[in-house]
């Protein structure tokens, strides 16, 4: 199996969209990652490839503080004290 969408958001300067992926249901070999894509859907190029250690807490989606980071929303299945947070430094600008 491959890769599913699990969040969308527009970039900071509204011109691209950024892409949370992560395996599909059967937890195949689909790629964690942050993804950034024009917004003519015609470019798409990885932000940065989630380490095994984040990928298997489900990213899940994404959020952007008022301050402007941008924070993917993790699951954490499984895990003592559910869902976590990871910012993201590099957003594709």
């Amino acid at each position: 199996g491959g890769a599913g969408v699990r969040g969308l958001d527009w970039g900071p300067e509204g011109g691209q969209l950024l892409v949370v992926s992560g395996p599909g249901e059967d937890k195949g070999n689909g790629v964690a990652a942050l993804w950034r894509c024009d917004a003519d859907g015609q470019n798409l190029s990885v932000i940065v490839e989630f380490p095994e250690d984040v990928a298997k807490k489900s990213p899940e989606g994404i959020c952007r503080t008022e301050a402007g980071k941008l924070l993917v929303v993790l699951d954490g299945e499984g895990e003592k004290g559910g869902g976590e947070f990871v910012t993201i430094h590099d957003q594709g600008e």
